[in-house]
């Protein structure tokens, strides 16, 4: 038995020593914009074909935001009810379907900020918050389109249309209006999954594998005990 486990650990540390590995490597690019409605192109890194055979990918958009809120009760009543900053992120993935709406130009992320409450608020006044953070991310489906992994395999970094709308809403809206400054930032993250060639096999560990078969072909041949 001491044999047959010997030479069953040569054997797999032959085939180990060529197998390929399945791993993952992440590009980040960040964007700040104020004003708070942005509109142009997200970078995005693209895949090292160096690194091997890629198989899919995934993209992740995330987006921060800092906003300060006034409000102001125009009317002669006094209000109350809360305010919130919405940002709504789009991406134009044109006729690939990679968030899993059919691509085209479609709002892909929205989120809003702490709400900003008011109780009573006599008219004619106004109450601005204090800075309100949120942020808020979305994932694409499994990319495996042939046409966007040869896009995204190069040196060169390829780039997403994107746009960023940001509004403030009042509940209720009545006599009160709303407005905000706000600081955005909107990040793009590709992650990709590709098969790295293994090491080819030392001819000792090849040699060493064939002699373990031939061993176990001659005992079975010649009807050698196996303890």
């Amino acid at each position: 038995m001491r044999y047959k486990v010997s030479i069953f650990a040569l054997l797999v540390l032959g085939l180990m020593a060529g197998r390929a590995q399945t791993l993952t490597v992440s590009y980040t690019n960040t964007i700040s914009f104020t004003p708070d409605n942005f509109s142009g192109l997200l970078w995005m890194g693209s895949f090292n074909p160096a690194l091997g055979t890629l198989e899919s990918g995934m993209m992740t958009i995330s987006s921060t935001l800092n906003t300060v809120m006034t409000i102001t009760n125009t009317g002669a009543d006094s209000q109350s009810g809360s305010a919130q900053t919405e940002l709504a992120v789009s991406v134009n993935t044109g006729p690939y379907n990679v968030f899993g709406n059919g691509g085209g130009n479609h709002v892909v992320l929205a989120y809003t900020s702490p709400a900003l409450n008011y109780s009573r608020l006599l008219g004619g006044t106004s109450l601005t918050s204090d800075n309100l953070a949120a942020s808020g991310s979305v994932s694409s489906v499994a990319i495996t389109d042939p046409v966007i992994r040869d896009a995204a395999t190069g040196t060169d970094p390829f780039s997403l249309m994107v746009g960023t709308t940001v509004s403030a809403n009042v509940n209720p809206s009545g006599n009160v209006a709303a407005s905000q400054v706000t600081t955005a930032t909107l990040t793009g993250v590709m992650t990709y999954v590709y098969t790295a060639p293994g090491p080819v096999p030392e001819p000792s560990t090849l040699a060493l594998g064939g002699l373990g078969m031939l061993g176990l072909g001659l005992r079975r041949r010649l009807g050698w005990p196996g303890k």
